[in-house]
């Protein structure tokens, strides 16, 4: 140490503290002229304070410094931006990006020109041709597929032939392969030598014309299409496709190849060879993808085809994999705007170019766009061609683009070249790891604007065992399992339409109304709920039975889907044509479903539609050999009888229909519209007479009293006004929705919503699922109905039962066995008694029938006053019916009134007409009435004897009056005779937008694939009258929560008219089966059970004890279809009642037995059969599938276009076989086990109306008082906040949404002139915080489609404007919002407003006028109002205007009392 330190005094210049020292005192930080001027001044200052001292402005000594400091900053400036050019993230000059990605081996990728295949249309040719039939086809167009000519494909090969010539006619091509599953030919039309290499012509596109080319095609099997390099020599290549599906198909026939964009060539005279040679080629526009390099002759003949390096990570023309194969090789070098630089190698890993050359290259246009079909139009083109004999022609060629294309790109940014260059890098121009997968793939391509990959199997999969697919995404799959549950749910819809100068009512009415009447739930809902209502009115509403209906083919054939119908007159015996024109066969409509069943086993059935009616229904001729006047869906068996009809919806309105809703809607209140089944019309319900709240009825439809009864409405129109030009109407439908769930068997993954085409059959294969056979039926059900089976002349009295079920008389009603007991059944009444209409029996009309439940037992004891149907144990039989059934009726039970105006009732009975009113004179009848009531037309009919006098009467019209006892066995366990099929339509999607994979929704199999299912109504024939199924909500792992049918104790106590429990609460028994007091009977213990199913809320209520018993567990009412909680009181444990359970509900359907303490447990079984996209294929040998959801360029570019231009469609997603053929390169970069598999990412919709119903919602936003701007100015910054939250640089697949997140976000944007804002869901069903957080699925990514319509600016958040589609009269403003729209009080009149707007929504959207203070007020009509009598409430704060508050005809505020003399009533009052 001592050694140094000497030596370090002794022999060093300066010591290295003192070095430090000194460097210590200098400003290293300063780089700029002043910071530099002044650390060299304060470095003098402090080191040489005694040699400079002169620091004054005007020194020489200072203008030195200066001088030093200016060349000091630029020699600071210029190391500066060296050092950054130095390194790519920081490189600004294009120059230094390209040399610095170079470096890393990567090539900045150019712009790439638009291309596709136009299909051929139409051909013609000047040579002189004729066809097989000697027809003249030269200089004739020949169109594809003409319809009007039966030999166009004849004459159009025939064409194509010529131009062929004999090397290469059709069906023996130059080559053939496959691209995209499609067989693909290449055919050469025989061009004279130095014909020309492309064909040219111009399209605009998007208002700008652009420069196209027809080029010389080829392809690469399995693989792509490419432009044949230019040769003179070349023939002329045109593709040949063939899918499958016929002529019509648009991947059928013959196709040109064109690129855009303008084919060049420049020549080269390379006289001696030079090592690493580079030639630029200084065009704007060119682009890498189509340079050909080629030796030439001195004429001008191709003497060899160099081949370019692919641009690509280790590819060079030192190191590559082409050498071997060819040494004429070339790389390109991207110049930017300066072109392109053709660079060679030195002669020893490749040639040097030596001699004659030259290089064709395309200028194409540096940018995206897309081309639509229409932008091509028709695209002809002349080609010259030589016969075998050398005689010229020309053939004429027009051809159309089928498909859009998207598929041209800008050359590479900055950005992306700094961003994908360190990727390629990294992967090494190889796919191994999974960050390989993740960045690779952007380095090849600038059309990626997101992307995700998953890998779907396992490394080491055996190439011997099929790939198996759990998610069925590949595979077309099958699952059989049985824990399946199918259920309905309501599910009413949302919409919602705008009125204003550009969007009429009428318009509204013909383009939106239609999509309403087709939408899924709604129809799915008219096929259910809708039918039962009708059915609970009118038990035969939609039956056949009675009209003797037989379908009659026509042309006679064995089975036809034309014909005609007959009705068979039960009184004579007559049979006539069906005429649709009379009331009661009104129903059979086109539109309609018909059942028509085999009367020799009327277990095999047919729904079809009827499609056409010709005059009424009736023949205009007797020719077996014309069209019947009924035109049908599909093909019925002659013979075969019509049994039921089933309603559907008219997608259109008729014009006096449509006239009315345009009406409703102009007088912007809310209405609804309802359905007339029996007239086939719909019908409008004013806003005072619909029922807004209750569940759908149609027993008040139509009713126009005022009192708000109808709840027949199946779309309601909730008016919302906006401004004063423009208002909106929310619009909610009825729909039912049917879901079906697996337990935990199976997960129901990808259910394709867009229809997979079978390529054999041509129609639509579906993902399907099976009830299968080993399922049980909902209900067996057996119909006896009391008919005359007198032969061969009727005597019109009944004397059998006829089994409606196997077509079977019986002397006494059978059952299924002997083992039957009267438990084990239940009996209904179906009959109208043979009453007539209003009690009139000249009439000779009866009234519609009745559906009464009856009692059973097994006393047979004593007859005379037994009330219920009697069973004697192991007869089989039912031993009598009861002896007297009373009926209380009012004027709608029957469908009429029955009581004429003397309180009298008049019926038939066999072939007898009796009139009778109370017991004393039923004037030797059955029947009487006790306290009747003519003005009401209520009482109580008796019908006596019922057992001895069943019915059967015919009336005017033929129609005849039988008895009808329903058997319901409740608990038979028949199976199913048929499967029952259902179509998978939609993922299950909760109220926060997430896929629950246990669900799907489903509906009634389509096989036909036309608008109506096979079979309507099959959800009855499986899930029975009383069957439900009991869910629970539960949280799982990932944070949500889900439902799901519970698994536990259930006891099913539904037949009981009550309950009892022993003293210490831990037994209980029905009340008519057992005692659980006295421990008599069957009882049962309570501990074993947790849900006990009852039939009333009452019963629910006998279940609260202050005993501290029963809590936790769940009660479920019949009567109301809820479950209840029972539960501890808060302030007392020792009382419990019960209250309606948030977290447990009950739903008709059916599921594998819930009830754990059943000794039988029952499944669902069911087969689930997916059918995956047919453009997912996969090699069976490999051992990973990598999945890559991507989201290019292209499509966002479009997805924007709809976003930001009104109009334009939603644009539909690239398909696998289109992300196949775009990214093809990346296959090359896989490893040889991997199979790539391409989807295209999703978008998942919020908030706008395009968005699915769950994820629709509108902003209410209360506004800061003081703030200077406008409502609309704050709804646009939120709407611009909105979207830049959800950029799509924002987000990535799979991510969940936080409203917390975005709420604050806004805050942020919009600053102090909102207080607060909520998300409230637009549809009915919604509830506050449902959109709080959603969730996206694993290849979708998040987008707002919110406008300013979906703001609502309100003076604060209530609970009624946070309710579901509520709106807010945008009329309002923050400041005094009562003083300014009302209600005021002057002199007496309340309520005033000061607009009609503000005074039609309060009311039923009608107004009157009054004056005062020389100011119009408007008063609304349909509420209570005060006529000059209105006193204001003390304490009340009612606005109360004086002609001070009126200036100019504006209110300015409002004063404490009432003033003005000068009223002038307007009203008519």
């Amino acid at each position: 140490m001592a050694t140094s330190n000497r030596q370090n005094n002794l022999f060093a210049a300066e010591d290295w503290d003192i070095a430090y020292k000194a460097y210590s005192n200098v400003n290293f930080q300063a780089y700029d002229f002043e910071t530099i001027r002044t650390a060299m001044i304060e470095y003098i200052r402090t080191n040489f304070p005694e040699n400079f001292n002169d620091y004054i402005e005007s020194s020489e000594f200072i203008a030195i410094i200066e001088l030093l400091a200016y060349m000091a900053q630029s020699i600071a400036f210029r190391m500066d931006v060296n050092t950054r050019e130095n390194f790519l993230e920081t490189a600004e000059r294009k120059d230094s990006v390209y040399k610095l990605a170079r470096q890393l081996g990567y090539n900045p990728k150019r712009n790439v020109a638009a291309g596709g295949l136009l299909k051929i249309v139409s051909v013609s040719t000047t040579e002189p041709l004729t066809d097989s039939g000697g027809s003249d086809i030269g200089n004739r167009a020949i169109t594809w597929n003409d319809a009007n000519n039966p030999d166009s494909y004849e004459q159009f090969i025939t064409v194509m032939n010529s131009a062929f010539g004999n090397v290469n006619r059709f069906s023996k091509p130059v080559k053939t392969g496959s691209i995209n599953s499609i067989i693909t030919d290449l055919y050469e039309v025989n061009t004279q030598i130095n014909a020309p290499f492309v064909y040219k012509f111009k399209k605009s596109i998007n208002g700008v014309s652009r420069d196209f080319e027809i080029v010389n095609a080829d392809f690469e099997d399995n693989n792509f299409f490419f432009e044949k390099h230019p040769d003179p020599s070349n023939n002329f290549g045109l593709i040949h496709r063939n899918d499958g599906l016929g002529l019509s198909s648009a991947n059928n026939g013959f196709f040109l190849m064109f690129k855009q964009g303008v084919l060049q060539s420049q020549t080269f005279d390379f006289e001696t060879p030079e090592e690493n040679r580079s030639q630029t080629i200084a065009v704007d526009g060119i682009n890498e993808t189509d340079v050909y390099f080629q030796q030439v002759s001195t004429i001008g003949g191709v003497l060899s085809k160099w081949k370019q390096i692919p641009n690509t990570v280790g590819q060079t023309l030192q190191y590559n994999t082409l050498a071997k194969k060819s040494p004429n090789l070339y790389a390109i070098q991207n110049l930017g705007t300066g072109g392109i630089k053709l660079q060679f190698a030195d002669g020893n890993f490749a040639n040097v170019p030596v001699g004659n050359y030259r290089a064709f290259y395309r200028a194409s246009a540096d940018e995206r766009y897309s081309i639509q079909p229409d932008d091509m139009g028709n695209v002809v083109s002349d080609i010259t061609y030589e016969t075998q004999t050398g005689e010229k022609y020309v053939l004429t060629i027009t051809a159309r683009l089928q498909t859009s294309i998207n598929n041209s790109l800008p050359s590479e940014t900055l950005a992306g070249i700094k961003e994908r260059a360190p990727q390629a890098f990294y992967a090494q121009d190889r796919m191994v790891s999974a960050q390989d997968y993740q960045v690779l793939p952007l380095a090849k391509s600038n059309n990626i604007r997101k992307l995700k990959v998953t890998n779907k199997t396992h490394a080491g999969h055996s190439r011997y065992i099929d790939i198996t697919d759990p998610t069925s995404t590949f595979q077309t799959t099958t699952t059989i399992a049985e824990d399946g549950a199918l259920y309905k749910e309501d599910s009413p819809q949302s919409y919602s339409f705008i009125i204003d100068g550009n969007n009429t009512a009428k318009e509204q009415i013909e383009k939106v109304f239609p999509i309403y009447l087709k939408n899924l739930e709604l129809r799915d809902f008219i096929y259910s709920d809708f039918r039962n209502k009708w059915i609970e009115t009118q038990p035969n509403k939609f039956k056949l039975d009675q009209y003797g209906i037989v379908w009659k083919t026509l042309p006679k054939t064995t089975e036809n889907d034309t014909g005609y119908m007959t009705e068979t007159f039960t009184q004579t015996g007559t049979v006539s044509d069906v005429n649709i024109s009379k009331t009661e066969l009104s129903l059979i409509q086109p539109g309609h479903m018909i059942k028509f069943v085999d009367p020799a086993d009327i277990t095999k059935y047919k729904w079809v539609k009827i499609v056409s009616v010709r005059n009424s229904g009736r023949r205009v001729s007797s020719s077996t050999t014309a069209n019947g006047p009924f035109a049908l869906s599909e093909n019925v068996r002659d013979g075969w009888a019509g049994k039921e009809i089933i309603t559907t919806l008219r997608s259109k309105f008729y014009e006096v229909e449509s006239n009315k809703i345009s009406s409703a809607i102009a007088k912007k209140q809310t209405f609804g519209v309802g359905y007339n089944a029996t007239t086939d019309t719909f019908y409008v319900v004013n806003n005072n007479d619909m029922d807004l709240t209750n569940t759908f009825d149609i027993g008040n439809s139509e009713d126009t009293s005022g009192n708000n009864r109808d709840r027949s409405w199946l779309m309601k129109f909730m008016y919302e006004p906006i401004d004063t030009l423009s208002f909106r109407y929310n619009v909610e439908l009825r729909g039912t929705k049917y879901i079906f769930e697996s337990y935990e068997d199976c997960r129901f993954y990808n259910i394709n919503q867009n229809r997979i085409v079978d390529s054999f059959t041509g129609r639509a294969k579906y993902d399907t699922l099976e009830l299968t056979t080993l399922n049980t039926q909902g209900q067996t059900l057996e119909g006896f109905e009391w008919r005359d089976t007198t032969t061969p002349t009727p005597d019109y009295i009944g004397d059998k039962w006829y089994s409606t079920k196997d077509g079977v008389n019986f002397t006494d009603i059978p059952l299924k066995s002997r083992s039957v007991n009267y438990s084990q059944v239940e009996f209904t009444v179906n009959s109208n008694f043979g009453l007539f209409k209003n009690g009139n029996s000249s009439g000779n009309t009866f009234v519609h029938n009745l559906t009464i439940p009856l009692g059973s037992n097994f006393d047979t004891s004593d007859l005379t006053s037994n009330i219920n149907v009697t069973i004697a144990n192991n007869t089989g039989v039912v031993h009598s019916l009861p002896s007297k059934v009373n009926i209380d009726f009012t004027s709608t039970t029957f469908g009429f009134p029955i009581l004429n105006a003397q309180g009298n009732i008049a019926y038939r009975h066999d072939t007898a007409t009796y009139e009778s009113n109370i017991i004393s004179n039923r004037g030797g009848g059955h029947i009487y009435v006790s306290n009747a009531n003519v003005a009401t037309q209520t009482g109580t009919l008796t019908i006596v004897d019922f057992d001895d006098n069943r019915h059967y009467a015919v009336d005017s019209t033929g129609l005849a009056s039988k008895d009808l006892i329903n058997v319901n066995y409740a608990r038979a366990k028949d199976r199913l005779d048929t499967p029952i099929t259902w179509s998978a339509v939609k993922n299950f999607v909760y109220a926060d937008g997430h896929t629950d994979a246990r669900k799907v929704q489903v509906t009634p199999f389509n096989s036909t694939n036309d608008d109506s299912p096979d079979n309507p109504i099959q959800f009855d024939d499986f899930v029975g009258p009383n069957d439900i199924v009991i869910f629970e909500d539960f949280d799982s792992f990932d944070g949500y929560t889900y439902t799901k049918p519970v698994k536990t104790g259930i006891l099913d106590l539904r037949r009981e008219p009550g309950v009892n429990f022993s003293a210490t609460k831990d037994k209980i028994a029905g009340n008519s089966t057992g005692s659980a007091l006295n421990l008599s009977g069957t009882y049962y213990n309570i501990a074993d059970y947790d849900i006990f199913l009852v039939k009333s809320k009452a019963i629910v209520d006998t279940f609260n004890n202050v005993d501290g018993k029963f809590h936790n567990k769940k009660v479920y009412a019949k009567d109301t279809g809820k479950v209840y909680l029972m539960s501890y009181s808060s302030t007392n444990l020792n009382v419990v009642n019960n209250y309606e359970s948030s977290k447990h509900r009950a739903k008709i359907g059916k599921s594998f037995t819930q009830d754990t303490q059943n000794a039988t447990q029952e499944s669902v079984v069911f087969k689930w059969n997916h059918i995956a996209n047919n453009d997912m294929r996969i090699d069976p040998s490999i051992s990973n599938v990598h999945e890559f959801f991507m989201l290019t360029d292209t499509y966002y570019d479009e997805v924007l276009s709809y976003i930001n231009v009104p109009g334009t469609a939603w644009p539909e997603e690239p398909s696998t076989l289109e992300l196949e053929t775009e990214f093809q390169i990346l296959q090359t970069y896989k490893a040889a086990s991997d199979q790539i598999l391409f989807k295209s990412g999703r978008f998942k919709l919020l908030f706008g109306d395009d968005a699915q119903a769950e994820l629709q919602a509108r902003f209410k936003v209360v506004r800061l008082p003081g703030t200077s701007l406008s409502d609309n100015e704050i709804k646009t910054k939120i709407i611009k906040s909105v979207t830049k939250y959800f950029s799509i640089d924002n987000w990535e697949f799979g991510d969940t949404f936080y409203f917390t997140e975005l709420s604050s976000y806004i805050h942020q944007e919009v600053g102090n002139s909102i207080g607060s804002i909520v998300i409230v869901p637009k549809r009915a069903t919604g509830v506050f915080g449902d959109l709080f957080q959603v969730k996206s699925d694993s290849d979708e990514l998040f987008l707002s489609t919110a406008s300013v319509d979906d703001i609502d600016i309100v003076d604060k958040i209530t609970k009624e404007n946070i309710k579901p589609t509520s709106g807010t009269p945008t009329f309002t403003s923050y400041e005094n919002p009562e003083s300014e729209i009302g209600p005021f009080a002057i002199n007496g009149y309340y309520p005033l407003y000061p607009t009609k707007e503000a005074s039609d929504f309060v009311g039923n959207g009608t107004s009157h006028t009054h004056d005062f203070f020389g100011k119009t007020f408007y008063m609304p009509n349909g509420i209570t109002t005060y006529m000059g009598n209105y006193v204001a409430e003390e304490g009340k704060n009612k606005a109360t205007t004086t002609q001070d508050n009126v200036i100019n005809n504006q209110i300015t505020g409002s004063s404490a009392t009432s003033s003005g003399n000068n009223s002038s009533d307007s009203s008519g009052y």
